[in-house]
């Protein structure tokens, strides 16, 4: 089983191989260790340990300030981490429960499991990374298992999030890995 990663999944294929024998061969695409950090620091610090001061704080003080921009991005980063809040965006409306999404993806948090990671990895970067810059190169370091690590630049096209303007060379860094990764695939 080869089991590739891509955008967030960077993080959960990890996760998933680092307790699953059967996987083979591993890409996380980019490598992503802590999804919470892929987050501005000024919507992070809402998160306190209490739920109902942190709802009071995003209902209250910032989402009457959110740009219409922002509050659209803000529904589609947080939707797959509550129902409510998947709901509430297919309707229009902002999520009021910031709380719960937020403590589910600071919980899926990766850096104590990645070097329990046996299978062979390749670990992708993007140079110009939004999301996880650094990360990458983190997961990449902490792994104990036979890795690699490809960064894709500019100058290739290849740039930004998960190099959206260059599937094709993605796609033959991670094929051409795997076929070197499993022979006889």
């Amino acid at each position: 089983i080869a089991l590739t990663g891509l955008s967030m999944a960077g993080d959960l294929a990890p996760r998933a191989a680092a307790f699953e024998s059967r996987i083979a061969a591993l890409v996380a695409m980019p490598g992503c260790v802590d999804p919470w950090l892929g987050f501005p620091p000024e919507i992070r610090q809402i998160l306190t340990p209490d739920k109902q001061q942190t709802n009071d704080i995003w209902n209250k003080e910032v989402v009457p300030e959110l740009p219409p921009e922002a509050a659209a991005t803000m529904k589609k980063r947080f939707e797959p981490f509550s129902v409510p809040a998947m709901l509430e965006a297919r309707q229009g409306r902002l999520f009021t429960d910031f709380y719960t999404p937020a403590t589910r993806i600071q919980a899926m948090k990766i850096t104590d499991v990645v070097p329990r990671i046996k299978a062979p990895t390749l670990v992708l970067d993007y140079e110009g990374e939004q999301f996880y810059p650094g990360q990458p190169r983190q997961m990449y370091d902490a792994l104990t298992s036979p890795k690699d690590y490809v960064r894709l630049t500019a100058a290739q096209g290849a740039q930004l999030h998960c190099s959206p303007m260059a599937p094709q060379l993605h796609c033959e860094v991670v094929f051409d890995w795997l076929q070197h990764t499993l022979p006889g695939t």
